[in-house]
């Protein structure tokens, strides 16, 4: 992550040159910042926060170990930097689109990485709704594939100018599973939310194209990309 961090500063900064225009060119400044071990986690917080602030830190990377994992992510989110973690270890897709990816089951573990993107949670949830109303969306269909899923969209779901009988909630059960979107069909609903991961979302759009809903009067919103 960290050389392809620096690769992308090299080309930018390239391009900037190539452009004669130098103003915005960006510096990379390595540091190393280390931490004494300290038996109170009140002082390990205050250290941390006093490097991020001393450093001018504007984006962190990691940690790739689980627990320091909710720390950083809360020092984060209290001096609104972004936060991208990396853990081979602690992600696991779920994939109902059974046998039609083989390759998928041949992956291991190992092979599938989280990313965690600044903003947070909270904040995602406050994007979603300004967009659903931006939108003008009042009747929309929400398509989620696991049981915690719609943690993006409890704003949403919970927002009193939304006539709740105008949402419909569907879960994608396995590839086969058309039901959701034949529901839409019966309820003229041409708004559309998913909220899955990868594979059924490619499922579900595919599913989507063969029954005539990916055309002008259908809209949809990924919340997962």
């Amino acid at each position: 992550m960290e050389s392809i961090f620096k690769y992308a500063i090299f080309h930018y900064n390239r391009l900037d040159k190539d452009a004669h225009n130098l103003s915005y060119k960006i510096r990379l400044q390595e540091e190393t910042l280390g931490l004494t071990a300290s038996e109170s986690s009140i002082q390990a917080v205050h250290d941390v926060c006093s490097l991020v602030h001393q450093r001018r830190v504007q984006g962190i990377f990691g940690p790739s170990y689980p627990e320091f994992a909710t720390l950083v992510h809360s020092i984060c989110y209290r001096v609104n930097i972004p936060l991208i973690n990396v853990c081979s270890s602690c992600y696991m897709t779920e994939n109902l689109a059974g046998d039609i990816d083989d390759d998928t089951d041949q992956k291991s573990k190992h092979d599938r990485i989280s990313i965690n993107l600044y903003p947070s949670i909270q904040d995602l949830n406050i994007a979603f709704d300004n967009l659903i109303h931006k939108l003008h969306w009042s009747k929309f269909l929400i398509i989620y594939d696991i049981d915690s899923g719609l943690i993006r969209l409890q704003r949403v779901l919970n927002d009193p100018n939304f006539n709740q009988t105008d949402i419909l909630i569907r879960r994608f059960i396995n590839y086969q599973d058309r039901s959701a979107l034949v529901d839409a069909i019966g309820r003229d609903i041409f708004n559309i939310i998913l909220d899955l991961n990868d594979v059924n979302t490619n499922t579900i759009l595919k599913m989507a194209l063969q029954m005539g809903m990916i055309s002008p009067n259908y809209h949809y919103v990924l919340t997962t990309l």
